[in-house]
């Protein structure tokens, strides 16, 4: 029996000018550059490092302040000799935009038995009544109390209010 010879089966060879070779490399390399444009084209709208952000800054306004006011006592109240005063302190915007503005009582005397503001803070442009009740062994004279405005971020206001106490009633 006769051996079979290996047959080698040549599929026929694409032969290309040096001059064909050029131009499709060329066109190989135009296409992989467009797409890697459109890529980075698309993938850069969607990119925040890459997204442009306008911002207008506008000069910065006054700062911001108020101011504390007293109107005279509005009323007494007397319960046995216990004495008790509302004044109403008002509290006004000078400038800047307005924020809360609390406040409290210092420089107490030891003959106040208690005292409240109502309401304690509010937005400048508020009037706020203070009650002081006075104990009985509060004598007829002059009592100074010290009003604080204060926004808890650095301005604060002082208003010292002279209360003069009359005698039993």
């Amino acid at each position: 029996m006769p051996l079979a010879q290996a047959q080698t089966v040549r599929e026929p060879a694409i032969y290309l000018h040096p001059r064909q070779k050029l131009w499709t490399g060329l066109l190989i390399i135009v296409v992989v550059v467009l797409i890697g444009f459109a890529l980075s084209v698309h993938l850069g709208q969607n990119n925040p490092s890459q997204t442009t952000i306008t911002q207008t800054v506008s000069p910065a306004g006054p700062p911001f302040d108020f101011s504390l006011n007293v109107n005279p006592i509005s009323e007494y109240r007397s319960t046995l000799c216990g004495r008790t005063i509302i004044a109403t302190i008002t509290v006004t915007l000078i400038s800047g935009n307005a924020k809360a503005v609390y406040l409290s009582l210092q420089n107490v005397p030891p003959v106040v038995s208690a005292y409240y503001f109502s309401p304690a803070s509010s937005i400048p442009g508020y009037h706020s009544d203070l009650t002081i009740e006075f104990s009985l062994q509060a004598r007829e004279t002059t009592y100074y109390v010290t009003v604080v405005g204060d926004d808890q971020e650095g301005v604060v206001h002082a208003l010292t209010i002279p209360i003069r106490l009359p005698g039993c009633w």
